[in-house]
């Protein structure tokens, strides 16, 4: 038997099992149950391979908005920071604006107060008390003398002569203290007299 022969035998077994119609019909029987199954494993896979690619990307998208959230945030914080430091500036501001018009209007007053007003303040004393203090206020300035002894007359005087100045509306003793053995004070506050009438 040749090499040929064998072959062609196979060829013949072959060609007759594909056209067996019993075996076609079987195998056809077998791919109806196989093909939708196989098609639905198919369809399934494709449809989880779509669904992990549409997740990774929604993961994505979820990542992307919780930065820009993040950053927003921070965006929000730094502005109601600034929002909270230009509030305090401003406040601030107003605070030193106030007072530098306050300090304006009491240097007005005291526009006139120089050495001569000192100078005639001691005057007034008369060598009966030195000034020791001068305390500037709204209302006026407190002065405070010194003496070596306690003369009502002597302080009687020294008021009266402060308030023959001129220098200020009213003239107030306010009373005294002992500061030693040989020493006493005394406090006399002048009083400014109104910016109405100090205009006049």
């Amino acid at each position: 038997m040749s090499l040929f022969g064998g072959a062609k035998a196979n060829i013949d077994l072959l060609a007759r099992y594909n056209y067996d119609p019993a075996k076609r019909d079987k195998r056809n029987k077998i791919l109806s149950y196989v093909l939708p199954g196989a098609l639905i494993v198919v369809l399934l896979l494709a449809l989880i391979g779509y669904n992990l690619y549409e997740g990774i990307n929604l993961d994505n998208q979820i990542s992307d908005y919780e930065d820009k959230i993040a950053e927003l945030e921070a965006a929000r914080t730094d502005a109601l920071a600034l929002q909270e430091k230009n509030s305090s500036l401003t406040a601030d501001l107003k605070i030193l604006t106030e007072s530098k018009e306050k300090a304006s209007s009491e240097a007005s007053r005291y526009d006139y107060l120089d050495s001569k007003l000192l100078s005639d303040i001691t005057a007034a004393c008369d060598n009966k008390a030195e000034v020791k203090l001068m305390d500037f206020s709204t209302d006026g300035i407190l002065f405070t003398f010194q003496t070596s002894a306690l003369n009502y007359d002597d302080i009687n005087v020294i008021v009266k002569n402060i308030e023959e100045l001129e220098y200020f509306n009213e003239v107030t003793y306010t009373g005294y203290s002992k500061v030693s053995d040989e020493a006493y004070s005394f406090s006399v506050i002048c009083s400014f007299e109104e910016e109405s009438e100090a205009t006049e």
